[in-house]
């Protein structure tokens, strides 16, 4: 059901809504074997977990499982409400970026094992890669700050 979604998704996402549907077929098999939709709850949890400490850190005190359960919750169908459209914004980063051929090679590396496999394992990189970056953003923005002070005319 959500590859039929998602090939309709990308039937309009390329603009005219006459997309080749073979190469929308395409589309839609890449987009749900690299597991977007599992990549983005990973980030939602994770966030939420940090949020749920920092809360936590910044009110001198635990949040009751209750609470915690809530915050989850709460986020969880939020996403919900919109991951559709985090998928439409895939399909069309695929569609706008990647030529026919890409979308041939990457479809036929997807059906082959090791393409299941990498699918399977993407959210999981992904996800870790994600924090990463955001570890590294964070790190290089208080370098800056820190070489920067003092230096720069008021």
């Amino acid at each position: 059901m959500r590859f039929v979604l998602i090939a309709l998704i990308v039937c309009f996402a390329t603009g005219d809504g006459k997309a080749d549907s073979s190469r929308a077929d395409k589309i839609a098999y890449i987009v749900e074997t690299q597991n977007f939709r599992i990549q983005i709850y990973g980030y939602l949890e994770e966030m939420m977990k940090r949020s749920i400490k920092e809360l936590e850190a910044a009110s001198n005190a635990k949040l009751s499982e209750k609470d915690k359960n809530l915050v989850m919750e709460v986020n969880a169908s939020i996403l919900d409400d919109v991951v559709d459209d985090y998928v439409k914004e895939v399909v069309e980063l695929h569609s706008e970026h990647l030529t026919d051929e890409e979308i041939d090679a990457m479809y036929e590396f997807y059906l082959t094992p090791g393409g299941k496999s990498l699918g399977s394992k993407l959210p999981e990189i992904q996800r870790k890669t994600f924090w990463i970056d955001a570890r590294y953003l964070e790190l290089i923005s208080q370098r800056a700050v820190s070489r920067l002070e003092g230096r720069l005319s008021q």
